[in-house]
């Protein structure tokens, strides 16, 4: 009895740690998504792209245009998830913003409870869940400001992307996985459910698809390797489901996979010497050498996460735990060999890796925890889950005091509750009144980039036109359009092609035969704001 009353005030107590940090967490999240949404103070963030794609989808949720340009093409953020958001802002009325602050709160939502159904049942473990969230927010270096990137404080700013999302469904594929293979007897909707989450992960962020079949699969083969039979119905659902999502009506999944599309081959020397680029052209944006394949970078940003590459290969002499051994190496193989051979997106695979090192971290926790709970002698258990805790500690309250103040310096003045005007929210603001939903703006990329979440399309995006046949020559027009060494005749000859309404560059982009090409075709829009405003006659 006593045993029993043991156990269980245990497993209130780490229960109750869990939920008190992730309400915390999301908390946290909520307050930055409905109120400040630091994403949206940088001209180049994703969620640009997320947001043009809500705001355009919602205003023909069943013919969509390319959100960006308006052309009749499909875009790769129409997804199953995005759907239902779309849907979401239709249906709701309210702004695009409030739209993806509720998004980014349902997506953190979704992510600490697949952390913790998971990892209760993986680790076979009431603590584990709570270890779980302290190191995989929480246990790093500076961290990566980028998509994918899961650290506390990149994740209060990516928390309604696409790929967050999916993040979070991995971890419910991964559970759902486990119950398939330890039930004896499961309903058909049951596994036909499972099917369908497999093929809404592929079509909603193929990238971290990988990421969650992969481990889906190696679940099933290491808690299935005695029954073939069992190993052939569940990987058979697995591959299923990934034939399902090619049935997908928004876009060609296996298009986007197989298609020939040289902007996904970044940091690959190997593409460099095709095109003939200089080695400092090996990067579609220079910091991404600089970020992930920079050995000083790495031990500065991936920090203790790095000690994961350890507890990953010790995990792989622990009989129960070399699933998070086998998929931490699948996923960190594609990241090295693209150093050497192309692999679309191969640098973003480290977050992948990283993702395991830091379940390894907390197999290794539940390992000594465990030991300490079976040893009998009670100062030995003290001082080992003693240390844990304050271990654990240390890393939440490290990465909150860092987070807090390089949250206050990026977007507040100095306080976190304390928000600064968003120049760049209220300069889209004001173009946009000067615009209506069909006007086309022929715009350096970056200048616009987010002007089609507030009003009218622009002729080429700085992302999201993977499936727009022409992006490249649509890219290429505008260089060549405000370059300083172009002639009149090669500009007309762009706005003959691609009809504009109006044109917009950024006093950098300004030269003297440009502006006066412009204010011979067009006429001035006086703004408040640093740009240069054209409507064509």
């Amino acid at each position: 009895m006593f045993s029993l009353q043991m156990c269980c005030r245990e497993r209130f107590v780490a229960t109750g740690l869990f939920f008190v940090l992730a309400v915390g967490i999301v908390g946290w999240i909520a307050f930055d998504a409905l109120y400040v949404q630091l994403v949206t103070y940088g001209p180049g963030s994703d969620v640009w792209e997320h947001l043009t794609t809500l705001k355009g989808w919602s205003e023909s949720l069943f013919s969509p245009v390319h959100p960006h340009t308006g052309l009749e093409a499909s875009s790769a953020r129409f997804t199953p998830l995005y759907f239902i958001y779309a849907l979401f802002l239709k249906i709701s009325g309210v702004s695009v913003f409030a739209a993806y602050g509720a998004i980014s709160v349902f997506q953190s939502v979704m992510f600490v409870m697949g952390v913790f159904w998971f990892t209760r049942a993986y680790f076979r473990s009431d603590w584990a869940p709570f270890f779980a969230l302290v190191i995989l927010l929480c246990v790093w270096g500076t961290g990566w400001g980028w998509s994918n990137a899961y650290q506390l404080r990149s994740l209060i700013l990516v928390a309604g992307y696409p790929s967050t999302g999916v993040f979070a469904l991995s971890f419910m594929l991964f559970s759902w996985t486990l119950r398939l293979c330890r039930r004896p007897r499961l309903s058909k909707f049951e596994y036909v459910g499972y099917m369908f989450l497999v093929g809404v992960i592929w079509v909603s962020h193929p990238l971290t698809a990988v990421f969650a079949t992969v481990g889906a699969v190696l679940l099933i083969v290491f808690e299935k390797r005695d029954d073939r039979r069992a190993l052939v119905k569940l990987g058979g659902l697995v591959f299923a489901g990934f034939v399902l999502a090619g049935l997908w009506p928004y876009y060609s999944l296996f298009g986007v996979l197989f298609k020939d599309d040289t902007q996904q081959f970044v940091n690959v020397p190997a593409y460099l010497k095709k095109v003939g680029l200089s080695r400092l052209s090996l990067f579609e944006y220079p910091q991404r050498g600089v970020y992930f394949y920079d050995w000083q970078q790495m031990i500065g940003r991936g920090g203790f996460a790095l000690l994961g590459g350890l507890s990953c290969v010790l995990m792989a002499f622990v009989a129960r735990f070399r699933w998070l051994a086998a998929v931490g190496a699948f996923m960190m193989l594609p990241f090295l060999v693209n150093m050497v051979v192309p692999v679309p997106l191969g640098h973003r695979f480290l977050f992948y890796g990283l993702v395991m090192g830091h379940l390894s971290m907390v197999g290794g926790a539940v390992l000594f925890w465990e030991y300490a709970g079976k040893s009998g002698l009670r100062p030995l258990a003290v001082v080992i889950q003693g240390t844990i805790l304050v271990c654990l500690g240390v890393a939440l309250y490290t990465e909150v005091q860092y987070s807090l103040r390089s949250y206050a310096a990026a977007g507040t003045a100095g306080s976190v509750f304390e928000r600064r005007q968003n120049p760049l929210k209220e300069r889209f603001e004001e173009l946009a009144t000067h615009l209506n939903a069909s006007d086309v703006v022929l715009a350096d990329p970056r200048t616009a980039f987010g002007l089609p979440a507030f009003e009218g399309k622009v002729v080429a995006s700085l992302r999201g036109m993977h499936l727009v046949e022409d992006r490249n020559e649509r890219k290429l027009s505008l260089r060549i359009f405000f370059d300083e060494n172009s002639r009149d005749e090669d500009r007309e000859r762009i706005v003959d092609k691609y009809k504009p309404t109006h044109i917009l560059f950024s006093q950098e982009r300004a030269n003297d035969a440009l502006v006066a090409y412009c204010e011979r075709i067009g006429q001035r829009i006086a703004v408040s704001t640093n740009d240069h405003f054209f409507v064509l006659r």
